[in-house]
């Protein structure tokens, strides 16, 4: 009888825990048509928070001209801080490769991201003069990689 409960018991358990995984496992990103975070936004929430106003921005393509990101460079006079942001427009909501990085300052963040890398920063003091950004993505059928740079002087 006690072995019989434990047996009942433990198959439940196994089909809430199948449940579970099933509901946060299985849930696709939410896509969105054009990117949900802006870049001084983005900016303002990381690590030097502050009041950061765009600078200077450049599109990232592909050698056939799709815009596929763009690079944002933002600046904040009171901090004396430059931020950069990498902001996804295709893929959004599906984690790709990119990468965000400032010369001079060391600061770089690259992983897997579904909306944009970064923000990174970098002090005025050491006066960087770009910003690079990088995406690495694949077609639907992942029959061809693309990777595309764009370096942004500031």
């Amino acid at each position: 009888m006690i072995a019989k409960k434990i047996r009942l018991l433990a198959g439940l358990c196994g089909i809430a825990a199948a449940v579970a995984l099933t509901l946060v496992g299985s849930q696709p990103a939410q896509a969105y048509s054009s990117n949900p975070y802006s870049a001084s936004k983005t900016c303002n929430t990381g690590t030097w928070k502050g009041s950061y106003s765009p600078y200077s921005s450049k599109a990232i393509r592909t050698e056939s001209g799709s815009h596929v990101g763009t690079l944002y460079v933002s600046y904040d006079r009171n901090l004396g801080m430059w931020c950069a942001v990498l902001q996804k427009n295709v893929l959004l909501g599906y984690k790709t490769f990119a990468s965000v990085s400032i010369n001079g300052s060391g600061s770089k963040n690259s992983g897997y991201f579904g909306y944009y890398a970064g923000p990174v920063y970098a002090s005025y003091r050491t006066k960087p003069s770009y910003a690079t950004g990088q995406l690495v993505y694949s077609t639907s059928g992942g029959s061809q990689t693309y990777t595309t740079a764009q370096r942004l002087y500031f």
